[in-house]
């Protein structure tokens, strides 16, 4: 399998990653763009990836992978943020000229009661086609406050055995949703008609409840407790046989999302195959939608899935519950959107309610994620692994949109290369102090209680360049232009509002 190709498999189940603090470099900060310019001025809460090396496409420029709080009408610079270091051309060269590579992604941030959590690896991945057996890595969960500090982390297990999801619990302590690989040996004889296909290995994800001690409290295997004709086994042993005997890259099954619902139990949609939502008494399936049941419905009228991810609890009243989840459909559904649909609490029936479709240009993405707000319709679609037309007039690709019921907002886009993925709203959270920058006339001044000031000069289209002009409370600028100041805060740093200053031009 090419490495890119096994490089998709540690973005989709683990491109988890906080940033180091220390790492500012706003000249390295992947720039979000909105069209058209947006009114709205909610802070919205992403994380930013940037895999032009790893896709071998060399943009314009390298950025660091970041965690990011923007206003929606001014997404650039950010009002917060914290970034990894520079993984630079050189650094990778270097080590992939000693088969390996590098990680250090940031992605998937939740927001709950008080917290926001976000995760962290860092480590070393083989490029030799052995990345299965051959990764070192430091992985944790990080939970930040509304100051944006750190108040606790969770280890978990390390790369080559288990994933989780950034969602966790506080009831009777910290539960949090992890999945464990493991190599399942099965009799496919049955399936295929070739008497050598006796004993077939294949990897497959075990769902795990564990504690913040890395206790497993609840484990649970879909090949126990779901049809088997879902697993789609013969077309799984194709795609094994095409990269080779010794191939373990190919799964009987993946969770795309594990999450809580309002009672304890939990939701789970597997790729190409279902959703559903499993009871922590007996780990049976209490209820499940199966995307083999429905027909291709560029509609969407009825309640169907195709290749569902991001499934959640919304809200309930007296009679039902409501969910949501990301349609990212597929090669005979190529229509992505947003699905909330409804579960009558007396009868147990599905029924759809809306479904917002992508508003992008292009085909159908890897992953993508669906944010939405029942008290005021507004909703966020992250368009996730998705890759424009990589040319030189045509530099930035639709990220994620945002909207309110039928009427949308605007557009973000981010450079060739880049993602975004889980993006939120911070209703009800407080945003970050942006320092304020005042004119003296011949020096610009920075005012605010924050320290640890750094002065830049922004240029070019959208004010996308970055050059940095001093540091300190001060600067005595010696061009007109337009400049921002950043400040420490919480793990991260708080940036001003751009500010125009124009006092050298001849009059």
């Amino acid at each position: 399998m090419p490495f890119v190709q096994r490089l998709s498999v540690i973005i989709f189940v683990l491109l988890f990653s906080i940033p180091k603090a220390g790492a500012q470099e706003l000249e390295y900060l992947t720039p979000v763009v909105a069209s058209p310019v947006n009114k709205d001025t909610t802070a919205l809460l992403l994380a930013t990836v940037d895999l032009s090396l790893f896709r071998s496409k060399f943009s314009k420029q390298l950025y660091s992978n970041s965690l990011q709080i923007i206003d929606a009408d001014q997404s650039w610079p950010p009002a917060w943020y914290v970034a990894t270091p520079l993984y630079t051309k050189e650094m990778f060269t270097k080590d992939t000229a000693n088969k390996v590579v590098h990680i250090d992604f940031t992605i998937k941030p939740e927001i709950g009661p008080g917290y926001i959590s976000v995760g962290e690896i860092m480590g070393e991945v083989s490029t030799d086609g052995n990345f299965q057996n051959r990764v070192d890595s430091l992985e944790k969960f990080i939970i930040l406050n509304k100051q944006m500090k750190r108040v606790d982390s969770i280890r978990n297990r390390i790369f080559n055995d288990a994933g989780w999801t950034p969602d966790f619990r506080k009831k009777n302590g910290v539960e949090l949703l992890s999945y464990t690989r493991t190599m399942i040996t099965k009799d496919m004889r049955s399936y295929t008609g070739n008497s050598g296909d006796d004993s077939v290995s294949q990897m497959a994800v075990i769902l795990n409840v564990v504690d913040n001690n890395n206790r497993i409290k609840f484990t649970w295997n879909p090949l126990d407790h779901i049809d088997p004709k879902l697993f789609r086994f013969n077309e799984s042993l194709q795609n094994l046989k095409q990269y080779g005997a010794d191939n373990n890259q190919s799964f009987w099954f993946k969770f795309t999302s594990i999450n809580w619902d309002e009672d304890g139990g939990i939701l789970f949609s597997l790729k190409d195959m279902c959703i559903g939502k499993i009871s922590r008494t007996d780990g049976s399936v209490t209820w499940q939608l199966n995307c083999s049941d429905g027909q291709v419905n560029a509609n969407m009228d009825s309640l169907r899935c195709y290749s569902p991810t991001d499934f959640k609890f919304l809200n309930s009243n007296d009679t039902a519950a409501f969910y949501s989840f990301y349609e990212k459909g597929s090669d005979q559904y190529p229509h992505a959107g947003g699905v909330i649909f409804q579960r009558d609490k007396r009868t147990g029936k599905l029924k759809v309610l809306k479904f917002y479709p992508d508003k992008k240009s292009y085909g159908y993405c890897g992953q993508g994620a669906f944010d939405y707000n029942p008290k005021n319709g507004n909703y966020l679609i992250g368009y996730g692994a998705c890759e424009g037309m990589d040319t030189a007039s045509d530099y930035f690709q639709d990220a994620f949109e945002y909207g309110r019921k039928d009427s949308l907002f605007a557009v973000y886009q981010v450079p060739i290369s880049n993602i975004v993925n889980g993006v939120h709203r911070l209703d009800g959270w407080p945003k970050p102090p942006r320092p304020t920058i005042v004119d003296k006339g011949t020096v610009l001044e920075v005012k605010g209680d924050l320290s640890g000031w750094t002065w830049y000069k922004l240029e070019g289209p959208g004010y996308r360049t970055v050059i940095k002009v001093g540091t300190g409370k001060s600067i005595k600028p010696e061009k007109d232009g337009v400049y921002c100041v950043v400040a420490k805060y919480g793990v991260g740093y708080s940036v001003s509002r751009i500010y125009r200053y124009e006092h050298n031009s001849p009059y």
